[in-house]
């Protein structure tokens, strides 16, 4: 309890390896051993930290045989579970990917998005936290119905799509359909009278979701891509309650999916919200799923 704020920005696992010759290098242990001495970094963190003050860390995810390792929020979660809460969950982009040329020719043959979003995340240590009476948890449903599909949108190939607020939900069902089905898809609910063998379903989620796991996978095909869209809430006390990182969480206990890709939908010309105590969450987030 001696520090007023913390920064930290950690090595991507193994991506990049700093040093060759320290044991102690977190940049050369493999995502599992990472995340365990991240999770004594955070509990050390904790420690530290005076009550009521900030960490904040800087992290993004990885990519292994074309399929993402949601690395970010896996080392968010050692944070949370340390005994911090998330003040902010900020995006931050990479502006300094290329998307012409041979990575954007790449990304369409090979079916993968170039990573572009790393996240910036404001820890908050609140010691002996008196229970409050209820605090709202309830989930944005996005409502996804009634979309106009423009086939001859161009296909995104980065994993942060901006679009503005009139048209992002259209734009984003519209590049999920044109990457990853032909006509086999469905968007918004998922029911018994809805075909089999689907190529790609598109759900808005609930909290219902997890439950209805076994009909989804008896819908969709084998390599059959389940996309979830869903978004972070601010809770009565002013914290982020994180919902992508559960709905991940859930989903991850499932041998029957693995997550292909994670998205960011950036929402521009949105609303002006005066402040100054809380950030405005303008971002969605788009969880790919492949059916193995």
């Amino acid at each position: 309890e001696s520090v007023d704020l913390i920064c930290a920005h950690p090595p991507y696992s193994d991506i990049i390896n700093y040093t060759h010759d320290n044991p102690s290098d977190l940049s050369n242990y493999k995502v599992d051993r990472f995340l365990e001495e991240m999770g004594k970094v955070a509990e050390e963190s904790y420690r530290v930290l005076k009550n009521k003050k900030y960490c904040s860390i800087l992290i993004g995810d990885m990519r292994k045989n074309k399929n993402v390792i949601p690395l970010g929020f896996r080392t968010i979660e050692k944070y949370i579970k340390a005994g911090f809460q998330i003040e902010e969950l900020i995006i931050k982009r990479q502006h300094n990917c290329k998307t012409t040329g041979f990575w954007y020719t790449n990304s369409i043959k090979y079916n993968f998005l170039l990573l572009a979003h790393e996240y910036l995340v404001v820890f908050k240590k609140i010691k002996n936290i008196k229970k409050q009476s209820k605090i709202n948890k309830k989930i944005n449903f996005i409502n996804i119905s009634n979309i106009k599909i423009d086939k001859n949108i161009k296909l995104e190939s980065k994993t942060v799509w901006i679009f503005n607020q009139e048209n992002w939900l259209n734009n984003t069902i519209s590049n999920l359909i044109k990457r990853y089905s032909s006509k086999n898809y469905h968007i918004d609910s998922i029911g018994k009278n809805i075909k089999n063998n689907l190529e790609l379903l598109i759900l808005s989620y609930n909290e219902e979701l997890v439950n209805k796991i076994d009909l989804i996978k008896y819908k969709l095909g084998k390599d059959g891509i389940l996309a979830v869209i869903c978004e972070d809430i601010r809770l009565d006390n002013n914290r982020i309650f994180p919902t992508a990182i559960e709905v991940e969480k859930e989903l991850d206990k499932l041998d029957e999916f693995s997550i292909k890709e994670l998205i960011v939908v950036s929402i521009e010309n949105g609303e002006i919200i005066n402040d100054i105590n809380n950030l405005r969450i303008s971002h969605k987030y788009i969880l790919l799923y492949k059916r193995n």
